[in-house]
């Protein structure tokens, strides 16, 4: 489990804590935590930690009768998702800026180049 080998945990001493002692050894939970604002209903959240960046999803558990008896927590890694993200919108940006000056350098050039498509027919 990557998230366990992220904070250091080697066996199964964390099972039965509560999230907020396991990832930040506090003692209350987070004040923007999902299960505490919206019991009922599952809950997705991007959270930064340290060098990572994780999705987490938190799914209610209910008993027979209706009433929620705990909570699942799923965490996958999306740090090299985000970084690709980040470096493709800068790829994106480079290639329109560069498509910027192509269109500037034809517009206002006096000499008009030719291009020579591989069927031999030429374009303006």
């Amino acid at each position: 489990m990557p998230r366990k080998k992220h904070y250091g945990i080697t066996d199964a001493s964390y099972i039965g804590k509560y999230c907020y002692s396991v990832r930040f050894g506090a003692d209350k939970p987070c004040a923007d935590c999902p299960m505490l604002l919206s019991k009922n209903e599952p809950h997705e959240r991007i959270v930064s930690d340290k060098d990572m960046v994780w999705c987490v999803r938190h799914t209610p558990m209910f008993n027979t009768q209706g009433d929620i008896s705990g909570y699942i927590e799923l965490s996958i890694d999306i740090t090299q998702k985000k970084k690709r993200k980040v470096e493709f919108k800068e790829a994106e940006n480079k290639l329109k800026e560069s498509e910027q000056r192509f269109r500037e350098i034809f517009e206002n050039s006096h000499d008009k180049p030719i291009f020579a498509r591989s069927n031999r027919r030429y374009a303006v």
